[in-house]
Formats: C-alpha cells, structure tokens, sequence
C-alpha cells in the first residue's frame, strides 16, 4: 500500500502544473482521446482503471497488461454522433520485451464529408476531417502486488488541409493490496507538450488523473469498480460500474458515467453485455450510452485470445 500511496503523491506533483493552466470545457484539444475504448469498459461506466484486466487496460490502465498471460487482440466499431465513425484496433502480446510485456494500439476518427460555407453563408463545397492516434505500450510487474506501465502516444488531426501533431504519455500503476480480490489503479493520461498549430494557435492535450478501486466478489460472478477522474478542462467527476457473469459465458453490465456533485443526469447512464464462445477464447461485447440532446451511441467490440 505504501508503493501505491507514493505513486499517487507523485503523479500528484506531476499533474499540478497542467492543473494551474487548466482551462473550460473544450479548451483542450485532441479531445478524441477522451472518447473510451472498448465496449466491456464503456458499458461499465467507463470505471476501469482498476480493473484492467484484459487489452483494453492499453488505454484505461497500461499497468494492466502486465497480467496478460495469452496473445490478445481487439477491434472496435463505434456508431458515434452525427455519423462519425470511431474504430479502434490493439494488440498485445506476453512475450517478454526487457522484463515485462508490450501491446500496440491504433485509434482513429473520421468525421466523414461536411458541408462548408461562406460567411454568406452560401455553401461551397465539403471537407472532411481525421483524427489518429498510434500507441505503444509497456508494462511490468514489479513486485507480486504491483504492476507499472507506460504508454507513448503519436497524435495527428487533419481537417480541411490543416494537419496538427503532437505526442502524449500515459503512466499507470496497479496495485492488489492484502484484501482479497481488492485491486486499486492510478492512472495520468494524455501527459505532454502542446499540440502543433492547425493555423496559428496551439492546444493542450486534455489531461486526466484517474484514481479508481475494482471488487471481484468471492465466490459470486459479481464485480464492482468506481473511478475517481481529475480533468484538466472539466470538474472532478466520478464513474460507477458493474458486471455480472452467468456461467461465464454472458455477462451483463451497467454503468453511471460523470456522476458529479452537482448534477445527476438519467442520460448518463450506460449498459450493455458480453459473450464469450466457450473453448475459443473468442468474445463479443457491447456497450450503449446516451448522450441527451445529441442522441445515443452503440460500441462493438470483438476480442480473441490465442
């Protein structure tokens, strides 16, 4: 407990600066890499840093994949606001590298054709924008309690012939502390320099401090988990999720993603389920999550083990 009570003072220190620079709602740019990944996770309120448990801890935890014991790879298709399409495609492998175990990762946006106007306005014509972002991770276990990683991110957003680049850290830690089946993550995400100019004004990337604990019920297929989000461009905001396992083959999920002190919204609310093929190591999941005004969303996400 010591080690991960040190961890969380240091990411503490790290995170001060962008916190005093911190700015509103959509002051940050790259904001796509705010967008969750994996359905399991997304119908589970987005708590997952403390669970981690399979490839998709390459986005919510990369100290997660250090408990990886089989190849795993995972492709997901998100049906997204206004027709945007939002994909995701990662690998991992257990083969040592240096002590401890990689993973890749490739996430892209692509808002497709939109209108473009004059100041008329008069529409002349269309543009289209893509947002991507390339990952490698690296995890290792330290001690039999505790697992570190890190994940280096490559950023690029085009939009209209503008292209920005940048590049971002994530830093994670999972610890499992004597209570059984107790695991606590910390996580900073989205770490590093201004993102390059589209024009002539540079963004920040949208930093974000994630605290979190997951419970594995004894003897229950049940598991809890809470998330505890400090953003830079937005208020601490909590996440709420569960999963319940039948036979281990369908699971069901639900979920309460920014839960704030102010304000609790019914829109917030997430679900979705699971299916794994016994003996395949092959799993279908998905995940829906409303999003008020703008409409709803769906996430499918296919996973193989081998």
């Amino acid at each position: 407990m010591k080690r991960f009570l040190s961890l969380v003072v240091a990411v503490s220190v790290l995170c001060v600066g962008s916190y005093v620079m911190a700015g509103s709602p959509g002051s940050k740019g790259a904001v796509f890499l705010k967008l969750g990944q994996g359905a399991r996770a997304n119908a589970m309120g987005e708590s997952f840093v403390a669970l981690a448990d399979d490839i998709n801890a390459l986005y919510w935890n990369p100290a997660g994949i250090a408990q990886i014991k089989e190849r795993q790879a995972t492709f997901m298709y998100s049906d997204w606001l206004e027709e945007i399409n939002y994909n995701y495609l990662a690998y991992v492998s257990p083969a040592q590298v240096m002590g401890g175990i990689m993973g890749g990762a490739i996430t892209l946006l692509d808002s497709g054709s939109i209108d473009k106007y004059d100041a008329t306005p008069n529409k002349v014509g269309t543009f289209d924008g893509k947002d991507i972002a390339l990952a490698i991770s690296y995890a290792k276990e330290m001690t039999p309690n505790c697992s570190l990683g890190a994940t280096l991110k490559y950023i690029q957003m085009k939009i209209d012939g503008n292209k920005s680049t940048g590049f971002g850290v994530d830093v994670g830690c999972l610890y499992k502390p004597e209570v059984e089946n107790l695991t606590l993550g910390i996580v900073m995400q989205n770490f590093g320099p201004k993102l390059g100019a589209f024009v002539s004004e540079k963004d920040g990337l949208p930093l974000n401090f994630k605290v979190g604990g997951a419970y594995k019920f004894p003897n229950n297929p049940l598991t809890l988990s809470l998330d505890i989000n400090f953003p830079s461009d937005n208020d601490t905001n909590f996440n709420l999720g569960g999963e319940y396992w039948i036979k281990e083959m369908v699971a069901i999920r639900a979920g309460y993603k920014s839960l704030t002190k102010d304000e609790l919204k019914s829109s917030d609310l997430t679900f979705g389920a699971g299916f794994r093929i016994p003996g395949t190591g092959i799993g279908l999941d998905y995940a829906y999550c409303d999003y008020d005004d703008l409409g709803d969303t769906h996430r499918v996400s296919l996973m193989t083990k081998f």
